[in-house]
């Protein structure tokens, strides 16, 4: 076998291992720091001022990019559920197995086309995992 070809054989397969490595991390434990525990939580809220009674639930969505006890680089807590490796993505196809691509911000289920929104903030989405989709 030349050189080439070994190299070549080489770099296939560590970038095998690279891939297969970011899909093995995909839904791991991983932690939220505590200051940002109180961010990531579900929190209800009365709506009125008279005290109706009628109360607001909402669930938060955080995810840490560039985090460093992941593969994949980033933490993420989505609608309440335990925090875990993901990955950023732009459609389901760049996700791993069944999971989806799911908007940080906002309700909606598909990623926005746009890469920020009218005020400059990026349209940022994650691979969210089957799970956690009908939190």
């Amino acid at each position: 076998m030349t050189s080439s070809r070994r190299t070549s054989g080489l770099l296939s397969i560590m970038a095998l291992l690279a891939v297969m490595g970011c899909e093995e991390d995909f839904g791991s434990p991983c932690d939220i720091p505590a200051p940002l525990q109180a961010t990531c939580s579900t929190s209800s809220s009365d709506e009125s001022e008279g005290g109706s009674g009628l109360e607001v639930e909402s669930r938060s969505s955080c995810a840490i990019d560039n985090y460093a006890g992941c593969a994949t680089g980033v933490c993420l807590q989505y609608r309440d559920s335990s925090a875990y490796c993901s990955q950023s993505c732009r459609s389901d196809g760049d996700c791993p197995g069944s999971a989806a691509c799911r908007p940080i911000i906002g309700g909606g289920d598909v990623c926005p086309e746009a890469p920020f929104d009218e005020a400059g903030f990026p349209n940022k989405c994650y691979c969210v995992r089957k799970g956690d989709l009908n939190n």
